[in-house]
C-alpha cells in the first residue's frame, strides 16, 4: 500500500520513508530522509544565538569559510566545514563585532535545512 502525504512541516516529513521536495511546481530531490540529509556530509550545521540575529546573518554571510547561512527563529543555522573552528571563529567575529553570542551548538540538520539548501543550490 502506498500513501501520498502532503505537508508543508518538514518536521512531519521526517515520519515518512521517502520524500519529494518540491519548489515553484519543481521536483527539486527525492530520496530518504538520510539519503536527503547527506547532503551535509563532511560538514558541520551549528546553531547560533546571539542579540543581533539579523547582524551576525549578515556578517556571517559573509565569510568564505562559512558554507550557508539561515534563520531559524531567533537563532541561526551556520555551515561550516570544521565544527571546533567554526564555533572559535563564529565566536571571535562576533565578539569584535560586540554581538556575543549566547550559545554556538552542533546540531543534526533538519529537513528544513535541507530543503532551504536545495531551494538555494537549485534557484
Amino acid at each position: 500500500m502506498t500513501v501520498f502525504v502532503t505537508t508543508h512541516y518538514l518536521d512531519e516529513a521526517e515520519h515518512c520513508h521517502r520524500l519529494a521536495l518540491m519548489h515553484a511546481g519543481k521536483l527539486l530531490a527525492l530520496g530518504t530522509v538520510g539519503e536527503l540529509k547527506d547532503v551535509f556530509a563532511g560538514h558541520a550545521v551549528l546553531e547560533v544565538g546571539c542579540p543581533r540575529i539579523v547582524d551576525a546573518l549578515d556578517l556571517l554571510g559573509r565569510q568564505d569559510w562559512v558554507g550557508e547561512t539561515s534563520v531559524f527563529g531567533t537563532r541561526l543555522h551556520v555551515l561550516v566545514a570544521d565544527p571546533d573552528a567554526g564555533r572559535r571563529r563564529i565566536h571571535e567575529l562576533l565578539e569584535g563585532d560586540g554581538n556575543a553570542p549566547v550559545t554556538i551548538e552542533s546540531i543534526v540538520p533538519s529537513l528544513e535545512d535541507v530543503f532551504i539548501h536545495t531551494i538555494e543550490h537549485n534557484a
